[in-house]
């Protein structure tokens, strides 16, 4: 139950910004009130949805997004944290870029990051919200800057597929990510 509550709760603070807010006001007060939360909520993502850019429910390549999170465990505070931080943070913008993020809904992929994350022991877990900051930091890094990154690419094996990446496909993986762990906080 907690975990429904953190995610509508997560999904109604980015939606709000993405136009559900409107949505929500443009509806009438009776059908509104008359009408379970649930439904009003799912009206109003409808609405959002229509008026903004169409955006897909379908999530592809759920494992190899799974597999490119895990890249952020099993490390931390060794010698070698800034190489296994770049390497995952590549694997992330590679699998944001492949998939064009920035055209999936943001709710249905936070919700495969939410079951991955869900599916992890506490002390993995909790590696990986440790690393995820210098994961994230690294990886608008390299999109903001891939020749100044290119060092510690280098060191790490050149892990990244593309020579650069589209700031928006990252944008929306890091914030379903965050939404995702968001949402884990009571797990």
């Amino acid at each position: 139950m907690k975990k429904w509550i953190a995610v509508i709760a997560v999904a109604a603070v980015v939606l709000l910004g993405g136009g559900l807010w409107k949505a929500l006001q443009d509806k009438k007060p009776a059908a509104a009130s008359s009408a379970p939360a649930s439904s009003a909520v799912s009206e109003a993502v409808s609405s959002s949805a229509a008026s903004s850019a169409p955006a897909s429910s379908e999530i592809p390549e759920k494992q190899a997004l799974q597999d490119a999170l895990a890249k952020g465990t099993g490390w931390g505070g060794d010698a070698g944290s800034s190489l296994k931080g770049a390497i995952a943070a590549c694997a992330l913008l590679d699998w944001a870029e492949d998939q064009q993020a920035a055209n999936l809904q943001s709710l249905a992929l936070a919700n495969v990051i939410t079951d991955w994350t869900h599916s992890l022991d506490a002390d993995t877990l909790e590696t990986f919200r440790t690393n995820w900051q210098y994961i994230s930091d690294t990886a608008d890094s390299i999109v903001k800057d891939p020749a100044a990154m290119s060092d510690l690419l280098d060191s790490a094996g050149n892990p990244n597929t593309h020579t650069s990446y589209t700031k928006a496909n990252w944008d929306a993986l890091k914030t379903a990510i965050d939404m995702a762990l968001g949402s884990s906080l009571g797990s």
